[in-house]
């Protein structure tokens, strides 16, 4: 009976659990220029159909890191949520995607995101980037499974948030605005 117990235990833990994410720990950190322009964070979307949610990056909380991100970064003058603004940034995560590492029981997750900065008044993409992330975990970094994706999956898009703010903060056309 104590054996059952044990093993119907360990497997919740370990296969099941409690995991969500959050985006203060997707967060990438300040930006070592400030471009002068204010932008509004346009289209957001983050999960398609054929993506299974429960681990994946909806639009809800893809939106909310992408503007965290760029917002706390410093990249630009001012940054509004919605609305209108003389630049629009979007954001499209193209591909999410878990496979097994090598190791056992190890998970690597992988995004690609599209990102385009347009200017409102003329309708012309000044910036246009696919950046690719992936980031791996192991029983090492975390021992119960829907822990270790949800660390993979966050280190993953914090990675991209830090393409991105790198991306925006060497680009020439962008630092002339």
């Amino acid at each position: 009976m104590i054996f059952k117990l044990s093993a119907i235990l360990f497997f919740s833990i370990f296969t099941v659990g409690c995991s969500f994410m959050s985006t203060e720990r997707m967060l990438p950190g300040k930006s070592t220029v400030t471009i002068p322009v204010t932008v509004a964070l346009g289209d957001v979307i983050g999960t398609t159909k054929s993506m299974p949610v429960r681990y994946y990056l909806d639009d809800k909380l893809y939106r909310e890191t992408v503007y965290e991100s760029v917002k706390t970064s410093g990249i630009f003058k001012q940054v509004k949520k919605n609305g209108k603004a003389p630049y629009i940034l979007s954001a499209k995560s193209i591909d999410q995607e878990y496979f097994p590492g090598a190791e056992t029981f190890s998970f690597i997750f992988r995004i690609v995101a599209k990102y385009t900065l347009t200017e409102t008044k003329t309708n012309q993409v000044v910036f246009d980037k696919t950046l690719t992330s992936a980031c791996k975990k192991t029983v090492s970094d975390e021992f119960g499974g829907p822990t270790r994706v949800r660390k993979a999956t966050e280190c993953a898009v914090k990675q991209n948030m830090q393409k991105l703010i790198k991306n925006l903060s060497s680009d020439k056309k962008l630092l002339s605005l």
